[in-house]
């Protein structure tokens, strides 16, 4: 006879998953953005805090500023951001539009 889990081990067992998938994206973005602040040059990032929760937190407290960029052919506008943390300047794009015709 086979025995079941209780509902309380499974929702232990889904919640220490869920935690260690969490903790190791955490350290994984950690690592990534230590090597990239120390680059001293541009690098873009992702603006979604689940892609980047760390580089996002890392930068909250930062000066920023926000800009309207073309891209070189000149088709989109994009809406980014520009923090400096250190001597590495950090991108993300926020949104992105179609140029429309003239």
């Amino acid at each position: 006879m086979v025995k079941k889990l209780s509902p309380s081990w499974v929702r232990i067992a889904v919640l220490s998953m869920a935690a260690f998938f969490a903790l190791t994206l955490a350290v994984n973005d950690y690592v990534q953005f230590r090597q990239l602040s120390e680059r001293g040059t541009d690098v873009w990032y992702s603006a979604s805090w689940l892609r980047a929760p760390v580089t996002n937190f890392m930068l909250l407290g930062h000066e920023s500023r926000e800009l309207l960029k073309t891209n070189a052919v000149g088709s989109e506008q994009w809406h980014v951001r520009e923090v400096r943390y250190g001597s590495t300047t950090f991108w993300t794009t926020l949104s992105r539009d179609a140029v429309t015709g003239k």
